[in-house]
């Protein structure tokens, strides 16, 4: 996997709830795809035998944990946008968007850590 490319895909992936955003009528089905977090590409390597070098260490449980976050927190967003609670809704903009910046830091520090492994090897 490269970490880099998942990084942008996650940043694509908000773009997409962006655009759900804009839509006046999210359906259910759409909500609970959106909050699952086993659903994108992140997810799925995650849950993957591709991820198994990183389990060792601490980031990538805490990527795990932040990862579920980030999608239950996009569900709450929509449904609350859509249900027109307007504080709920600021709330979970500033968790989604905190949540966010936390995947992407665990994504770089898993990377600097095969960045890592990778220079002891060549050494």
């Amino acid at each position: 996997m490269n970490i880099d490319q998942e990084i942008l895909k996650h940043l694509e992936w908000i773009e997409s709830i962006v655009a759900l955003l804009g839509n006046e009528a999210v359906g259910d089905d759409e909500i609970e795809a959106v909050s699952q977090h086993d659903r994108c590409e992140l997810g799925r390597w995650l849950e993957s035998d591709e991820s198994v070098r990183y389990r060792e260490h601490a980031e990538f449980e805490q990527l795990k944990q932040s990862h579920k976050t980030f999608h239950a927190m996009a569900g709450e967003l929509i449904s609350a946008l859509q249900s027109g609670n307007e504080n709920e809704a600021v709330a979970s903009q500033k968790m989604f968007i905190a949540i966010s910046q936390e995947v992407i830091a665990y994504l770089s520090r898993l990377r600097a850590h095969a960045d890592g492994e990778g220079k002891s090897e060549s050494a």
